[in-house]
C-alpha cells in the first residue's frame, strides 16, 4: 500500500456532519490506495478494483467505521448503476447486450442502498436520501460518468423503502428474516421470512403497488396466470410464483406493499407494522414451506 502524501481535491464539506465527511475521506483513501497517483482521474471503466477493494473494508470494518464505508462503497459504485439503470431502460447498444452484467452492477447497488440504510440510525435515515443524492452527483462528475436522473433515483429508493420496511417491520413483529445473496436477488428473492412458531417460511419479492400490478399482468399476459388467479392475487395483495429452471427454480412469493392496506412508509419505516404482520402470516400459512431451504438463499460476501 502507498504512503499517502498526496494531495485531495479541494471541494467544499458535505452536508450531513461527520459521517458523511468519514465517508468522502475513505473514499478518496480507497482510490488512491488502488490507484496511485491517478486516482484523481479515474474513470467509471476503472472502478472494479476499488469497490472490491472496499468491499473487503467494509467486511473487515469495526462497528465505528461501517456506516461510512458503507456510503462510501455505495458512493464508489454509483457510475456503473447508474450506467446499468441508463442502458436498461434504453435498451439500446452494447450496454443492454451485456444485460447480465448490468443487472449485477445494479443489484450490487441496491444490496449497498439496503446494508447502509440498515446500518444507519434511526434518525440518520431521514435526510439520507438527500445527503447521498449530492454526494452520488458529484462523485459521477470527477468521474465523467453518467448519473441517475432524479426520477431514476427516486424510483429505486422508492421501491428499496418498502423493501427495507418489510424487513425491519417484520423483525419487530417476532419473524425471523434475513436478506438474501446476489444470487437470490437475480432469482427475484429479496428476502426470507420464518415465523418461529412453526417454522414455516417464505421467499420474497417486495413489490411497489404498481410494480405488483405491472408483474400480475405480465403473467396473465403470458398465461401463467388464469382470471380467477388473478382476482385472487389482486384480492390479497400477494401471489406465489416460481423463477428460475430445473434444479434453480425457486418459490417466491410476490409481495405487495400497498400503503391503504399496510400503512405508510416513512423514512424506511412503517409507523405502524400490525397490518403487516397479519398479511405475512397470511401468506406463510398459504404458501409457507418446511426445511433447512431458509438458509439456502443467507446472505454471503460476493464480488
Amino acid at each position: 500500500m502507498q504512503h499517502r502524501s498526496h494531495h485531495r481535491l479541494h471541494r467544499p464539506s458535505p452536508r450531513g456532519g461527520t459521517l458523511y465527511v468519514r465517508a468522502l475521506s475513505m473514499l478518496d483513501d480507497v482510490l488512491y490506495d488502488v490507484y496511485g497517483r491517478g486516482w484523481e482521474h479515474v474513470r467509471v471503466e476503472r472502478l472494479s478494483s476499488a469497490i472490491k477493494e472496499m468491499k473487503q473494508r467494509v467486511r473487515r470494518a469495526e462497528d465505528s467505521d461501517r456506516q461510512a464505508l458503507l456510503i462510501a462503497l455505495l458512493i464508489l459504485q454509483t457510475p456503473q448503476a447508474a450506467r446499468a439503470q441508463d442502458a436498461m431502460d434504453r435498451r439500446h447498444g452494447g450496454a443492454y447486450r451485456h444485460r447480465h452484467k448490468r443487472l449485477f452492477e445494479l443489484i450490487d447497488f441496491n444490496d449497498t442502498f439496503v446494508d447502509t440504510v440498515l446500518a444507519l440510525h434511526p434518525d440518520q435515515r431521514a435526510d439520507f436520501s438527500l445527503h447521498i443524492y449530492d454526494m452520488m452527483r458529484d462523485f459521477c462528475r470527477r468521474t465523467r460518468s453518467h448519473m441517475f436522473t432524479p426520477a431514476q433515483l427516486d424510483a429505486i429508493t422508492h421501491g428499496l423503502s418498502r423493501e427495507i420496511a418489510v424487513y425491519l417491520g417484520a423483525r419487530a413483529e417476532g419473524f425471523e428474516v434475513h436478506m438474501t445473496s446476489r444470487v437470490a436477488d437475480g432469482l427475484g428473492v429479496d428476502m426470507q421470512v420464518r415465523w418461529p412458531d412453526s417454522g414455516r417460511y417464505i421467499n420474497i419479492d417486495c413489490k411497489t403497488t404498481n410494480s405488483y400490478l405491472h408483474r400480475i399482468e405480465d403473467l396473465r399476459r403470458e398465461g401463467r396466470l388464469k382470471d380467477y388467479e388473478v382476482t385472487t392475487a389482486l384480492t390479497r395483495g400477494y401471489l406465489r410464483v416460481t423463477n428460475g429452471h430445473r434444479n434453480d427454480a425457486v418459490h417466491v412469493v410476490l409481495f405487495s406493499v400497498v400503503p391503504e392496506v399496510v400503512g405508510e412508509v416513512r423514512n424506511f419505516e412503517f409507523a405502524a407494522t400490525t397490518m403487516l404482520a397479519t398479511k405475512l402470516h397470511e401468506a406463510i400459512h398459504f404458501y409457507g414451506e418446511r426445511g433447512d431451504g431458509f438458509y439456502r438463499y443467507e446472505d454471503t460476501e460476493e464480488d
